[in-house]
């Protein structure tokens, strides 16, 4: 049998991306640049209102969440449950990006961060967990309805029964754009101990190693 020992994929990052990661995560960790999300939902960025807006029109999908898209809205995909707080979380970002030198500007598909001159698109949306549908009454009725009317040897699932039960987990995650770059970290996310509020400092310096790369595999 063969065993393969990869080492990691970070040390394959090449130095120019490592050294922009590097000091934006020096920047970002100074006590007086932490990001703090208002527990409000005032002052905000044109932006996350319009977003904030959209989302309270919005009528939740099959899984249970409610989204926003559009050159000039954040692009979100939550419950209604969480939507409050998701829109505080992006308007903290939006006002620390303009206290560094960044801006929020129109997407192509959704609103983007400008860093360094380069657009980057980012994603918040949150877990979905999903289980084994739960036969319902109406359903179980329905079923052998059909099964009298059409006879049949065969065990099978109805074309009409759902083959999983979906359900919001409260869980955000906030993801950086669609191009992947290995070694970088481009997904934040709640945690057991931690939350996405207190990742927001990390989320901005992952911006800046990202553009970075993305700059490089460009040239």
């Amino acid at each position: 049998e063969e065993i393969r020992i990869f080492g990691s994929s970070y040390a394959r990052v090449k130095p120019e991306i490592r050294e922009a990661e590097r000091d934006a995560k020096a920047i970002e960790s100074a006590a007086d640049r932490k990001i703090i999300v208002s527990q409000r939902l005032d002052d905000l960025h044109p932006v996350a209102q319009a977003t904030l807006q959209r989302l309270r029109k919005a009528k939740a999908n099959d899984h249970g969440v409610v989204a926003s898209f559009g050159p000039d809205l954040f692009r979100v995909a939550v419950s209604p449950a969480q939507v409050d707080r998701s829109i505080r979380i992006l308007n903290a970002i939006a006002r620390a990006a303009a206290e560094r030198g960044m801006s929020v500007e129109r997407g192509k598909d959704s609103a983007c961060l400008l860093v360094n001159g380069e657009r980057i698109e980012f994603l918040l949306s949150e877990k979905i967990d999903r289980e084994p549908h739960k036969v319902t009454p109406a359903e179980t009725t329905r079923a052998e309805r059909e099964k009298r009317r059409w006879p049949s040897d065969l065990e099978y699932r109805p074309w009409w029964m759902p083959q999983w039960d979906y359900s919001p987990s409260g869980i955000l995650l906030l993801e950086l754009g669609e191009q992947y770059h290995s070694g970088l970290r481009r997904v934040f996310r709640d945690g057991k101990r931690q939350h996405l509020e207190n990742l927001l400092n990390d989320f901005l310096a992952a911006a800046v190693a990202y553009v970075a790369a993305e700059k490089a595999r460009r040239e």
